[in-house]
């Protein structure tokens, strides 16, 4: 087995209640010794062409292309009970060129997390201050 590297989605054709077909993706995990195909099924690896409506494959080009400093930039969210700023500790760069911020995640002190959109509040992108001050309310 070959570890995969993201690069790779599988496609399967599904039918929802009503009749209709669409179709989804499960990313490429790994690949067998032969070469085939390999995602996650419900107990561990599977070959993809294993699972009903497998379509084939597609190159994944929802990859991240680079990871760049925050640069002073914050973040202000409002939500429904309070307002609050946080530093963009770096800004995630997609294979569109669409820039995300990436902000502590202070649940998890070790990680960061992509900002969370509209539906958990508004959010304001505010540019570093000039001067170089930077602090956040």
């Amino acid at each position: 087995m070959i570890p995969a590297q993201g690069t790779h989605l599988a496609e399967f054709r599904r039918t929802a209640d009503a009749g209709n077909s669409y179709t989804t993706t499960m990313r490429v995990e790994a690949w067998d010794d032969e070469g085939l195909p390999m995602v996650v099924g419900k107990n561990g690896l599977v070959l993809a062409q294993a699972i009903e409506g497998f379509l084939g494959l597609r190159k994944n080009e929802e990859t991240i292309r680079a990871v760049i400093p925050g640069g002073g930039w914050r973040v202000r969210v409002k939500n429904t009970k309070d307002t609050w700023e946080e530093f963009v500790v770096a800004w995630v760069i997609d294979h569109d060129g669409w820039a995300t911020p990436l902000t502590p995640q202070w649940s998890e002190p070790d990680k960061m997390a992509p900002i969370a959109g509209p539906a958990e509040g508004d959010v304001e992108l505010l540019p570093p201050q000039a001067g170089g001050g930077a602090a956040v309310d």
